[in-house]
């Protein structure tokens, strides 16, 4: 490769680990009276009320009172237990995961770059591979609704850039979504999809090779 990394950016969600938006919504409409989970997850978890949330814009508390006032949750959903079946929905990605990813040399920088939202967080970095990433030195975490933007919004990468003070030339960046890579790679860095729940994970070896990050 003639681009020399300098840093590596991982997306969390199905390349640090998965999650299901679908057990969510089915523990949530036990508590929406005449609820469906399939149409409370198409109306909770894309369009405007799902970027609010992942850009910061939407509070959890603000985010609970909507539920109450406008889908009907009912009040014996505590605030309490609302955070618990909304944010327990991931699970680690495979062991080889983690492996391959303690195997880049220390000089590189590895940081996460991901879409979400302050209910996530907190039971997103328990999983191992988030905690491994953290303990690296001089990595760096870039969540979404603090930064203000979501992917693939170009100010969101443009911050997490001037951040760690990389050209994006310099920057690898691994997603799970192809339009996240296509909108990195437009700003002149390098991009490479990668999902753990659908691909072996010697395929994320396999990327890091082909940017000389690991030998073979």
């Amino acid at each position: 490769m003639e681009k020399i990394i300098q840093a590596v950016l991982f997306d969390f969600g199905n390349v640090l680990g998965t999650f299901s938006h679908q057990v969510a919504c089915q523990r949530l409409a036990k508590y929406i009276e005449g609820s469906n989970p399939e149409q409370l997850q198409k109306m909770l978890f894309s369009g405007s009320l799902a970027t609010a949330r992942q850009t910061g814009v939407l509070t959890p508390v603000h985010f609970y009172e909507l539920l109450q006032k406008d889908f009907g949750l009912s009040s014996a959903c505590d605030f309490d237990e609302f955070v618990h079946l909304w944010g327990a929905i991931f699970t680690p990605a495979p062991r080889q995961v983690l492996e391959i990813i303690a195997a880049i040399p220390p000089e590189i920088f590895c940081g996460i770059a991901s879409n979400t939202e302050a209910l996530h967080w907190p039971y997103i970095e328990t999983l191992e591979t988030v905690q491994y990433i953290k303990s690296r030195p001089n990595s760096r975490v870039f969540k979404s609704y603090e930064i203000g933007f979501e992917k693939p919004d170009p100010d969101f990468f443009q911050h997490i850039l001037q951040e760690i003070g990389c050209l994006s030339a310099a920057v690898l960046f691994i997603d799970d979504l192809p339009k996240n890579a296509l909108a990195f790679r437009q700003l002149g860095g390098a991009a490479e999809v990668f999902n753990c729940e659908t691909d072996d994970p010697s395929v994320l070896e396999i990327v890091l090779q082909k940017y000389a990050i690991l030998t073979e």
